[in-house]
């Protein structure tokens, strides 16, 4: 478990990296997409905003169920796992 939080950990500092350095090398450029999806409860909010942004605000959006799915896959095998034992 502590592997996967590490990992977790590291992926993010990657993206923000990522992020940081792609916006001080293409600055100077006026196309700019962002796109995202925030879970609030049982309401989904699905924002986008340029050229691409809604296809980003879409992707965003299944890679969020995609994940809220798979917590949901694991937390029914792990407490499976917990009856069997």
């Amino acid at each position: 478990m502590r592997g996967l939080i590490l990992a977790g950990i590291v992926m993010m500092l990657v993206g923000m990296l990522l992020v940081i350095s792609s916006s001080l090398l293409y600055s100077s450029q006026a196309n700019i997409s962002v796109g995202g999806f925030v879970l609030i409860g049982p309401v989904p909010i699905v924002f986008g905003n340029g050229q691409y942004g809604i296809v980003l605000g879409i992707l965003s959006f299944v890679l969020g169920i995609l994940m809220i799915a798979l917590l949901y896959a694991y937390l029914r095998r792990s407490k499976i796992r917990q009856q069997v034992s």
